[in-house]
């Protein structure tokens, strides 16, 4: 048996391209009050004004899975503090009852490497061991690359970082 804290992946990869869009709430969803006070959009910013709606852009996001990704991969979706909104909500869109939204089989896992960074001792960001001011991730970045995270919780910027962490907060690249 091998210990959480001696795991390793194989044959991981993280994908080089990226897809990035806006979805545009359309009258009647759900929108988060409190979104706007981190990353400054709201239902009338031209940026989510314009966007597509959900299906459309989740018809996209899987168009660019079957251009980016082989069907034997299975695929891991990373979103820093995710369990508490990005996350959670896909799987509740995918999820819900009559929902036209179906997650590819090929995701298979989530990851939050926020809670890998709280829960985990072994992990060398745990506050234990790093003596973080905060697990932010503007901050987490900076701890490891030695510079500001410039535009953090833009998504595309977000997810680009959480691209370039290096273990033990995601597994390396073989």
């Amino acid at each position: 048996m091998i210990s959480i804290t001696n795991d390793t992946a194989v044959n991981v990869r993280r994908e080089q391209s990226t897809f990035n869009s806006f979805i545009n709430p359309v009258e009647g969803d759900i929108y988060a009050k409190h979104a706007p006070s981190v990353h400054g959009l709201n239902a009338s910013h031209p940026s989510i004004r314009d966007a597509d709606e959900i299906t459309a852009v989740w018809d996209c996001f899987c168009g660019w899975l079957r251009n980016n990704i082989r069907r034997d991969e299975s695929i891991v979706l990373v979103a820093y503090n995710g369990a508490t909104c990005d996350l959670k909500w896909l799987w509740r869109m995918t999820q819900a009852p009559r929902s036209q939204l179906a997650l590819p089989a090929q995701i298979k896992y989530f990851l939050d490497p926020l809670r890998v960074i709280k829960n985990y001792k072994g992990c060398k960001l745990h506050p234990s061991k790093s003596k973080l001011d905060s697990l932010e991730l503007g901050c987490v970045w900076k701890h490891i690359n030695g510079c500001n995270l410039n535009e953090a919780h833009n998504s595309l910027v977000d997810a680009k970082a959480l691209r370039h962490l290096p273990p033990p907060i995601l597994p390396s690249i073989h």
